[in-house]
């Protein structure tokens, strides 16, 4: 089950910093059961959490997450989200257990929100998941600072959001008329890792 009320911690790797390490690091912090782990190991199209390796910790707000020792990250963002979104048309969304996770943050205009919600809920979260390897849709809304918007999508392989199926799917004149709220929209696809003998 996704959780309702998260924690998002996202690590962003040094340049220099070892793929192996970041992959064994993943591992460890995947033992713990309150949280599930996804590995940033290629570079993402976008954003300042999307455009280079890291990992996105998503855990259970009542019971917080203790990173483990690990110096392969530069930066560590977090922020708490609650659930308010969710289309499952066939398959239950579960975050750890998907093999990839597209993931995208964004920062709505306050004119915009509204709208951009709907849009969210009535099209964008419908018609994506026409998109063979696109499983379901979570959708998350920060309780603090920002009220930034994070969505969640289940894929079957990291190239489903590169695909022309996907691309078509987003040609809507109420998505173009939504682009202005994207602007600086974070996003990434992580590979979901889980813990050693998992």
């Amino acid at each position: 089950m996704p959780h309702r009320n998260l924690v998002a911690t996202w690590f962003v790797a040094k340049d220099d910093a070892d793929s192996e390490e970041i992959e064994a690091w993943c591992r460890a912090a995947a033992a713990d059961p309150n949280v599930t782990v996804h590995f940033q190991e290629r570079l993402g199209s976008r954003g300042r959490l999307g455009s280079g390796r890291g990992a996105l910790v998503a855990a259970d707000r009542t019971r917080g997450f203790d990173a483990p020792d690990g110096d392969w990250w530069a930066e560590r963002f977090d922020a708490p989200f609650e659930l308010q979104r969710v289309n499952e048309p066939e398959v239950a969304a579960e975050p750890g257990e998907t093999p990839y996770l597209l993931v995208t943050r964004t920062y709505p205009p306050d004119e915009m929100r509204e709208e951009f919600v709907r849009w969210l809920e009535v099209e964008h979260s419908q018609v994506q998941l026409n998109v063979p390897g696109n499983n379901w849709y979570l959708g998350y809304e920060e309780t603090e600072g920002r009220r930034s918007l994070m969505n969640f999508w289940g894929l079957d392989g990291p190239d489903v959001p590169e695909s022309d199926a996907w691309d078509r799917m987003r040609l809507t004149d109420w998505r173009e008329r939504m682009v202005p709220a994207m602007a600086g929209m974070d996003r990434g696809i992580y590979r979901t890792v889980r813990p050693e003998g998992g």
